[in-house]
């Protein structure tokens, strides 16, 4: 059977529903889609193939399956074997687009949709299939690499973006991203299969992980979980940085497949209105507001959010007011609520930390919560400081690596805290309107993070002048206090671990003043 042959085979049975026919166009060799995984297709059994791609099928058929009509075809030749181009009309949304196959003598390696340049078809089928989003049923799952390209493609998020107006970003190549084993980047085991073969194609060395992979099995119960780390051995850094600090995956394909590299900085939530977007200040050129306004980059995050669409974290329509009890409040009212406080936020550079009395007045009113006891700032941050015993222990990050020696000294120490405040209102704005702790929390636990992450970059920053034996801070200090903050509340989990004290505390008028007590005077 030849190659154009072949496909059409392919094709037809793929429109059939024929999937033991599907099974034998590919190449023992290649990565297929089976399921909802991605794998070595020599892993798969047959007859379980069949089984799941069937269940797939039903399911989709409830809904809507996509099914495609080719309307011409071309071959091309290229290194180990040649790519078959087919042109195909999709005959439910009656969208016309180029499919790229790979095909060698053993059968369809890859498929690829819209492809840029056939020397890199089997890269680019690679990189597609890093992209394959976690489905969260049958109903969401691609039935093959051709379905998911092309709902990837042509369908994406139809959800609408909202940014905050003031933030940008444009990414400047500086590189520290990549040092992936100072905040674990997680894969999936789809996505490290993906990833793999792609550095291959790529001849780039091997992706290390911190973690073994073992070798998939069919059906796995963890192919979708996060349960990879990149970057192993002894360096931080990603083996798919290159001497010049640029990613040599992204520069083979002119686009980075991982999903969790390619999203960050920016960071997506699932609201009833669409999708609520900010962006981690763990990089140094979101503190800086360095490039184009968010707000203007909605096309571009959506096709980033599409393979991470299901893990995306949800609001419902009404959120809880106060933790345990009853009362709900709608989204919309929510919103206007939101819109007032980050309002507050955005006076603070003219208006001096005093501003923010006005947001926990405002807050306090629509509250009932108060502790029982004494709340201090040390028990509400006992659960991430440490016992350090020397100075010469005091490491990088909040606090010399959360040394409770540090946070205590400091506060008897004279550091006048100085700053424009500006980076750290955009700051705060974007903590806030991450919503931290909801659904989970009452709507008063994202006020008081918002609030404790301000005192955390105050004390961080007097902490880092006082080593330096200054008794003022500089720019410098606010903006590594900034992301040595956002190490701990944006990527270590802090909100979850202040959520789980007794008594909500960070829902309390009462302790949004112990918070704030002392800041004017700084």
């Amino acid at each position: 059977m030849d190659a154009l042959e072949l496909v059409a085979t392919w094709l037809h049975a793929v429109d059939q529903t024929d999937w033991q026919t599907v099974w034998e166009c590919h190449a023992p060799e290649s990565l297929i889609l089976a399921g909802p995984q991605v794998i070595p297709r020599h892993n798969v059994d047959p007859a379980l193939f069949v089984e799941y791609q069937q269940a797939g099928a039903a399911q989709t058929d409830a809904g809507r399956r996509w099914r495609f009509r080719p309307v011409g075809q071309d071959l091309v030749p290229v290194p180990d074997g040649v790519v078959v181009t087919v042109q195909l009309a999709e005959t439910v949304s009656g969208l016309t687009f180029t499919a790229a196959f790979v095909v060698s003598r053993s059968g369809i390696l890859g498929i690829a949709v819209d492809l840029p340049d056939p020397a890199r078809a089997m890269a680019e089928a690679l990189g597609d299939l890093a992209q394959v989003p976690a489905p969260s049923d049958w109903s969401q799952m691609s039935l093959t690499a051709l379905h998911h390209g092309f709902e990837r493609r042509h369908i994406g998020l139809q959800a609408a973006l909202r940014a905050l107006p003031s933030a940008r970003f444009t990414c400047r190549s500086r590189g520290e991203c990549c040092h992936v084993g100072k905040w674990g980047a997680r894969i999936s085991d789809n996505e490290w299969q993906a990833a793999s073969h792609l550095a291959a194609a790529l001849g780039l060395p091997a992706l290390a992980l911190k973690t073994p992979a073992e070798p998939p099995a069919f059906p796995s119960p963890v192919a979708l979980d996060l349960r990879h780390c990149l970057a192993g051995g002894a360096t931080t850094a990603c083996t798919a940085l290159g001497e010049d600090r640029r990613c040599q995956v992204h520069a083979g394909l002119g686009w980075q497949p991982i999903p969790v590299c390619s999203t960050y900085p920016i960071i997506g939530i699932w609201t009833p209105d669409g999708i609520d977007v900010t962006a981690y200040f763990s990089c140094r050129t979101v503190c800086e507001n360095d490039g184009a306004p968010l707000h203007e980059q909605s096309d571009d995050f959506r096709a980033r959010f599409w393979p991470m669409q299901h893990r995306l974290p949800r609001i419902p329509p009404t959120l809880t007011v106060v933790s345990g009890h009853a009362e709900t409040l709608p989204w919309a009212d929510y919103r206007q609520l939101e819109a007032a406080l980050l309002d507050v936020l955005a006076r603070l550079p003219t208006a001096g930390p005093g501003v923010l009395s006005e947001g926990t007045a405002l807050m306090a009113g629509m509250q009932v919560r108060h502790v029982t006891g004494d709340i201090t700032l040390d028990g509400l941050l006992m659960p991430i400081l440490g016992d350090k015993p020397a100075d010469v222990l005091w490491k990088g990050g909040w606090m010399g690596g959360r040394a409770r020696q540090a946070w205590t000294l400091v506060r008897s120490q004279f550091v006048r805290f100085q700053s424009d405040h500006a980076m750290i209102s955009r700051y705060l704005q974007s903590v806030y309107f991450r919503k931290p702790g909801l659904p989970e929390s009452g709507i008063g636990f994202a006020w008081g993070t918002t609030l404790l992450a301000y005192r955390m970059i105050v004390e961080d920053a007097r902490f880092r002048a006082w080593r330096a034996g200054r008794s003022e801070t500089l720019p410098e200090d606010v903006l590594s206090a900034i992301r040595a903050t956002e190490a701990l509340v944006g990527h270590a989990g802090l909100s979850g671990a202040l959520g789980e004290l007794p008594d909500h505390p960070l829902e309390s008028p009462d302790v949004w003043a112990v918070i704030l007590q002392g800041l004017d005077r700084k």
